[in-house]
Parts: C-alpha cells; sequence; structure tokens
C-alpha cells in the first residue's frame, strides 16, 4: 500500500480526534471562541498564550487556546473568616484619635 493509502486509511481509523492540536489562523480561532484576533495577538506578546509562525504567520491550536483560557480564569477571592456583626455592646479593639487625645 503506497504512503497516500496508509495516510487515508489512518485518518479514517482516527478521524479527526487530534482536531484540538491542529493549527488554525488566529482569526478562525478568535471565531471559534468568541475572541478577536487583536487578543489572540495579544495574548502571545504577553506570554501567556504559545502559538506557531508558520511562514511568518501566526497561527495557534484550540488546545493551545483552551490551556490559556484554564491559565486565565480568575475566581473571586472569598474572605478568610467571616466577623459576625456585635450588638455595639463590645468595644472595638484598638483605640480611636479621639480616645487618645481624651486621654490626654
Amino acid at each position: 500500500m503506497c504512503i497516500e493509502g496508509l495516510l487515508r486509511e489512518k485518518v479514517k481509523l482516527c478521524p479527526m480526534s487530534e482536531d484540538a492540536d491542529r493549527v488554525y489562523p488566529l482569526k478562525e480561532l478568535g471565531e471559534f471562541f468568541g475572541l478577536t484576533e487583536r487578543e489572540l495577538e495579544t495574548a502571545y506578546r504577553s506570554g501567556s498564550l504559545e502559538l506557531h509562525l508558520i511562514a511568518r504567520k501566526l497561527r495557534g491550536s484550540k488546545r493551545q487556546v483552551r490551556e490559556m483560557l484554564k491559565r486565565c480564569r480568575v475566581q473571586k477571592n472569598l474572605p478568610d473568616s467571616f466577623s459576625s456583626q456585635s450588638t455595639g455592646a463590645a468595644k472595638p479593639c484598638g483605640s480611636s484619635k479621639t480616645e487618645r487625645s481624651e486621654r490626654a
């Protein structure tokens, strides 16, 4: 069997399961993920997105963009502890400027 036949057979056995690794122009990648070409270029320049330079044009894979999006995910910070509001009977910690001036 010739090489072309083997390649066709391999494609049939594994129909684009590596689609995540296929490289696309930035415009197509951006459209797929709802990003602009410029946003992807900016992420590349800042070092948060790895791309391929093919024939002096930047191209990337879906996997690369997904990994970048995972790294860029921002989660809301929750406080380490919660304080309950007192009824006002307890004196606040520390001294205020007013208390210091009364003592003097």
